[in-house]
């Protein structure tokens, strides 16, 4: 692109048409200016949506964390369980207890989590407007582009 406002620049002033060299230059800026405009509202809108998704997904990441603490702090209670387990081979064993505590605690743990992360993606549609809003930007700066070439 720049290369082409390069060549469109030399072409116009070859030809010894300062308005024209101008009219160029102009629509360039404006274009570069509209293009910045552009981007900061679309971060503006990202940081509403982050906003917006944050509130909604909070209790879910407190929910997940939990959720993994649940898990890792029964991993060694599962390794030990089933160590002991092995060793006796007796029903209700200590071993057996501890194994029967572990995968308690994992199961409760792998479902507040599913619960969590589910609740997660759910709320990552608050990012729709973001993304639509950034196609609209996109395919409007393309047709300006576009649009200035024809021209």
């Amino acid at each position: 692109m720049l290369r082409n406002s390069v060549i469109a620049r030399e072409s116009v002033t070859a030809k010894g048409d300062p308005a024209s060299a101008h009219d160029v230059w102009t629509g360039i800026n404006k274009l570069g200016t509209d293009a910045l405009k552009l981007a900061g509202l679309q971060s503006q809108l990202l940081q509403a949506d982050l906003k917006a998704w944050y509130k909604t997904v909070r209790l879910s990441l407190v929910l997940l964390l939990i959720a993994l603490a649940l898990v890792v702090g029964s991993i060694p209670s599962l390794i030990a369980g089933v160590a002991l387990w092995l060793e006796r081979v007796t029903p209700l064993a200590t071993g057996g207890a501890f194994l029967i505590v572990a995968v308690l605690f994992s199961v409760v743990g792998v479902i507040i989590g599913g619960i969590a992360l589910k609740n997660c993606f759910r709320s990552a549609a608050e990012f729709r407007l973001s993304r639509e809003e950034l196609v609209r930007n996109i395919e409007w700066l393309k047709s300006q582009f576009e649009s200035d070439s024809s021209k």
